[in-house]
């Protein structure tokens, strides 16, 4: 009996120790790792800008606006000035970072009368208009004020108005027959006494010839 329960204890103890080893949970499956995924920024659009201003004095305007791509960390690309009809004419290339193209396009809208402008953009890769990433170029025309004629505006024809026409025909009547009744009126009282002086010398005449 002894070996019996020495072989019931040896199974006890072997039954307890697989219980404890598997007591804990059985991880059965996993979710797979999220990889993060790299987001890259929107390539920066390059833009390009054409404005024509009528300005006062071109020269100061020209100086002004270099000045004021300068202070925007821009630079001035070429400058090149002609004349028509005998008035100066100058044209400038600015270029300037593209977080300050809206405040040097500001800048150069206030020098004057504003009378053309066009704006196109696209990525900055490949950059366009040979200019390094990440600068805009502006076109700008300076003209002298009075160089610009806009056209003649042409009155609308005017509105049919029979009864003004009515009345400028009545006041033609008038006049013309106010004149003639001016002449009438000089006959009468000019040659009106001599005509009834002259009627009664022929009828004095006549009697006379008619006693004898």
């Amino acid at each position: 009996m002894s070996g019996l329960r020495v072989s019931i204890l040896v199974m006890l103890v072997i039954l307890l120790t697989g219980c404890a080893a598997t007591a804990g949970p059985v991880q059965v499956a996993a979710f797979p790792l999220a990889t993060p995924i790299a987001k890259y920024p929107p390539d920066p659009i390059i833009y390009r800008s054409y404005i024509e201003v009528l300005v006062s004095d071109v020269d100061q305007a020209a100086e002004t606006a270099a000045y004021r791509a300068t202070a925007n960390n821009g630079y001035l690309v070429s400058s090149d000035s002609w004349y028509a009809d005998g008035r100066k004419v100058i044209s400038m290339d600015l270029a300037v970072p593209t977080y300050n193209f809206e405040t040097l396009r500001q800048d150069l809208l206030s020098l004057g009368q504003v009378v053309n402008e066009s704006l196109s953009g696209q990525p900055a890769n490949p950059p366009p208009y040979n200019q390094p990433i990440g600068y805009s170029q502006i076109t700008l025309q300076l003209r002298p004020a009075g160089y610009y004629v806009p056209p003649p505006v042409v009155p609308p024809p005017p509105a049919w108005r029979p009864v003004r026409t009515l009345q400028q025909a009545f006041s033609v009547f008038l006049t013309i027959f106010g004149f003639l009744t001016d002449i009438l009126i000089w006959v009468v009282v000019v040659a009106g006494p001599f005509l009834l002086i002259g009627l009664g010398i022929g009828l004095i005449i006549r009697r006379r010839r008619g006693t004898k």
